[in-house]
């Protein structure tokens, strides 16, 4: 769609870029509760909620976690300015990719992380880097990208909901 060119990178920042979620909930799971009751309790945007608790985010988290791992920077940005992506200068195309994504993936249910009272807002910026590789992109596009995903989703579940076949046995 957006022939981005490093496929591998930006296939690895999506799958990690909610990375710090996981860490909040495993290691520090009293933290995430406190997070969750302000978001609940006083309507905050989890970003707000994580920095108020944690004084990071979990894109925040998610990055210390891929420095760590040494990751190459374009992903380590991408998974720590996900949510504002015209933070990101390494590769501000991959970051601002990796936000749009997960706007859609939180509009359309596919979100199994913090909850959101109210759909994320897509950084304005964020248009303008994508626009850099597609000048026709613009918020118009979001209805197709949704119905893109729910194509997708009805593939993946009509392929999760096929028999398995039982593995061949091995000779010897």
């Amino acid at each position: 769609m957006f022939h981005y060119r490093v496929t591998g990178e930006i296939f690895v920042a999506g799958l990690l870029h909610d990375i710090g979620k996981i860490v909040l909930t495993q290691y520090f799971p009293d933290k995430f509760s406190q997070v969750l009751s302000q978001i609940v309790d006083h309507g905050v945007s989890p970003s707000e909620a994580e920095t108020a608790t944690l004084g990071t985010t979990h894109g925040g988290l998610g990055h210390l976690l891929a420095d760590h791992w040494n990751l190459p920077l374009s992903i380590s940005e991408a998974i720590y300015h996900h949510h504002r992506p015209a933070k990101g200068t390494h590769n501000p195309m991959m970051t601002a990719i990796i936000h749009l994504a997960d706007f859609l993936s939180i509009r359309n249910g596919l979100d199994t992380g913090i909850p959101w009272h109210v759909e994320p807002p897509i950084d304005p910026l964020a248009w303008d880097i994508l626009k850099q590789k597609k000048l026709d992109l613009n918020e118009t596009d979001l209805e197709r990208f949704s119905s893109e995903l729910e194509h997708c989703q009805d593939q993946i579940n009509e392929f999760l909901q096929r028999p398995k076949k039982p593995a061949p046995l091995a000779d010897g």
